[in-house]
């Protein structure tokens, strides 16, 4: 009867406990990100956007032709330095050749994270931001 009655206030114990934890929710507050991309007023037709947070948090979103990129997924809130990429090249069938690739024409101080100047502050729920990357 002592093994029942231990086992029933554990399991009490146990509920409470998960309860309690369910109300306390430290998760971060989250966004999207997406927007433009353009140096000197005009349009970045190609490459990456990439992301990082002074907390280590970051992401990347390929460059449209016609200079859009959205973030697969939510961001931790917060300021993050933003810098570029040039292009990848997508793996190809054997045989098949490659598709001419688009100029990349960004100086070299925008695809460095420790050279960039630009940032951007992802606020909980949607953002669209212009990247407007000038010399």
């Amino acid at each position: 009867m002592a093994i029942v009655k231990s086992f029933r206030r554990s399991v009490w114990v146990s509920i409470v406990a998960v309860l309690t934890a369910a109300g306390c929710s430290s998760e971060k507050p989250t966004g999207t990100l997406a927007g433009t991309v353009s140096y000197n007023g005009s349009t970045v037709h190609s490459g990456n956007v990439n992301l990082i947070s002074t907390a280590g948090d970051g992401a990347m979103a390929k460059i449209a032709e016609n200079g859009t990129f959205k973030v697969d997924g939510p961001l931790p809130a917060g300021e993050y330095r933003v810098y570029l990429s040039a292009p990848v090249p997508e793996p190809l069938p054997p045989g098949q050749k490659p598709p001419k690739v688009p100029k990349f024409e960004v100086p070299p101080k925008f695809t460095d994270v420790a050279t960039t100047k630009m940032t951007v502050t992802v606020k909980p729920g949607p953002n669209d931001v212009p990247l407007e990357f000038k010399d």
